[in-house]
């Protein structure tokens, strides 16, 4: 009886499902503005406290600096997510979590992806992530981002299955006359957000 007993014991123990966290990268423009080097991660935790206060966010790392742009690495608990958000592609994630750790701030100062922005130089292919706009290509095409980077084609690629934040989120290859450096990344969506609330634009380079 008591091997029956502690075998009724073993099959009802209920364990916690353990969270997952999942490793970003996200730029953020300071625009020059200087930070507390006692807290170097506040500046990025401002733009969404609560999130941060909920643990949605955590384990916040600054790993580079350069020209006012911060590169931080940040864990996300991914339990936290819708579950209709929790398995998204990388590139329909990151616009997400972008837009995540922008919740009410205009401008969208920050980059999310899960490449290690460290590793590059330079880039002058990029995907755009944003909601879908037939008219982006043409637009674009006629840009010189920051005045600097024209660019030399763009084309559609993809779009999302499903709405993702009530949006039809549209995947966009952007090539650039010339190399931009990655520590310029963040400008670029920047520029495209135009101060608007809430972040539209998201992207990977390569």
């Amino acid at each position: 009886m008591s091997s029956l007993v502690c075998i009724v014991f073993v099959i009802g123990v209920v364990r916690p499902a353990l969270s997952e966290i999942r490793m970003i990268n996200v730029q953020l423009d300071t625009k020059g503005v200087p930070y507390n080097q006692s807290d170097p991660c506040g500046p990025l935790k401002k733009l969404n406290p609560s999130y941060w206060q909920e643990n949605r966010f955590q384990q916040c790392k600054l790993v580079q600096e350069s020209s006012g742009v911060l590169l931080y690495h940040v864990g996300i608990d991914n339990a936290q997510l819708q579950p209709e958000l929790q398995n998204l592609k990388s590139n329909y994630y990151t616009w997400v979590i972008n837009q995540q750790l922008n919740l009410g701030t205009a401008g969208c100062p920050t980059l999310t992806t899960f490449v290690d922005m460290k590793a590059f130089k330079n880039f002058k292919t990029a995907t755009f992530m944003l909601p879908k706009d037939e008219e982006f290509c043409d637009r674009v095409k006629t840009l010189v981002f920051l005045d600097k980077y024209p660019v030399r084609s763009c084309e559609f690629i993809s779009q999302s299955m499903e709405p993702v934040h009530k949006e039809t989120i549209g995947t966009y290859e952007v090539s650039f006359v010339k190399p931009v450096p990655s520590v310029e990344a963040v400008k670029l969506t920047e520029q495209l957000n135009n101060g608007d609330a809430r972040c539209r634009y998201n992207m990977a380079f390569y």
